[in-house]
């Protein structure tokens, strides 16, 4: 799992994507100007020194 997470990771950098390493249970969906975060497991999570509680979405904004 290790191996196949560092050569995906590899292979999307090199194709100009930007790579964002995630604790189980937390996805990202980014719109145009927002970065949205949402947490799926049954325990508060951080994402970039926030903290996502179970259940909960994180709305931030993007830079241009």
């Amino acid at each position: 799992k290790v191996a196949a997470k560092r050569i995906l990771g590899d292979l999307a950098q090199e194709a100009g994507l930007e790579v964002v390493d995630l604790p189980e249970g937390l996805r990202v969906r980014d719109t145009g100007a927002e970065r949205f975060v949402f947490n799926y497991a049954s325990h508060a999570l951080r994402y970039e020194g926030r903290t996502v509680e179970p259940a909960d979405v994180l709305r931030l904004s993007r830079p241009s």
